[in-house]
């Protein structure tokens, strides 16, 4: 099977979510974005209208714990436009054209996938879609080729003024409700990964944040440590420079109001 590929698409391999993203790949599914989400076997798709919207989704990612790129190859995701295909050479996954209803669709499939099928979201169809009109203009023309029109069913409805049609695409979602710890936060989560990065580096911790969660975004065993009340924090996990092996994870604890760390060590949790 392959995945379909409109505007900018985020594509990350479905092993990935189900091995790193907290809660696994039902969770990624129920927190999708937008509307624009489709998967096979292999991969999974996300669709954004706009450089911005992507750059901030693959941030997620990344702070969720998967890996974008790597000596400058990517790992866990790939970024895919539909005009000019992808924005890295990517070794497991191809992109190409397929023929649906007369119209030319851009796809994206797994090196090791040989099915000959497209997923797209539910609902999509070829009429009016940016693969049938040409709505979508390269990533620095988007502004200039599509007229924003309103919001309807999770998508951004746009006007082409090349065509006269209008188009659709996801974008964003502003309005996900929160978890309520999440909402008494002052310390972001932005925020938190950089101020364990910098507490790991300092104290020879490791070299890098794989992570940070809330408390209930923990897929795994959750942290034990006496006398620390993790509801009121941020769960940092930090890469070890050790091989990997039975042991516990490296953890910075940061407190989600003032910042300040207040537990860097062992999490407790092996098994």
């Amino acid at each position: 099977m392959a995945v379909l590929i409109e505007a900018i698409s985020v594509v990350v391999k479905m092993s990935a979510l189900c091995e790193r993203y907290p809660g696994g790949w039902e969770a990624f599914r129920d927190n999708a974005p937008n509307q624009t989400l489709c998967a096979d076997e292999f991969l999974v798709r996300v669709g954004f209208m706009t450089p911005d919207d992507v750059e901030s989704f693959v941030r997620e990612l990344e702070h969720a714990g998967l890996v974008y790129l790597k000596n400058g190859k990517p790992q866990d995701l790939v970024v895919a436009d539909q005009q000019r295909g992808f924005a890295v050479s990517c070794s497991w996954a191809d992109i190409g054209s397929v023929e649906i209803d007369g119209s030319k669709v851009k796809a994206c499939q797994a090196t090791e996938d040989n099915s000959n099928y497209l997923i797209s979201p539910d609902g999509w169809q070829v009429e009016g879609s940016l693969s049938q009109t040409f709505g979508y203009a390269p990533t620095e023309h988007v502004d200039k080729s599509l007229k924003f029109l309103r919001h309807e069913d999770g998508l951004d409805v746009y006007l082409n003024t090349m065509t006269g049609k209008e188009v659709f695409l996801g974008r964003t979602r502003k309005n996900v409700a929160r978890p309520k710890s999440l909402e008494r936060s002052v310390i972001s989560r932005d925020q938190a990964y950089e101020i364990a990065k910098q507490d790991a580096l300092d104290n020879e911790l490791g070299f890098n944040v794989n992570g940070v969660f809330l408390p209930e975004e923990i897929a795994s065993a959750l942290p034990v440590i006496y006398g620390v009340p993790l509801e009121n924090c941020w769960v940092a996990y930090i890469k070890s420079p050790e091989p990997l092996g039975l042991r516990s994870s490296i953890i910075i604890i940061v407190d989600r109001k003032s910042g300040e760390v207040i537990y860097r060590g062992s999490a407790n949790d092996e098994g």
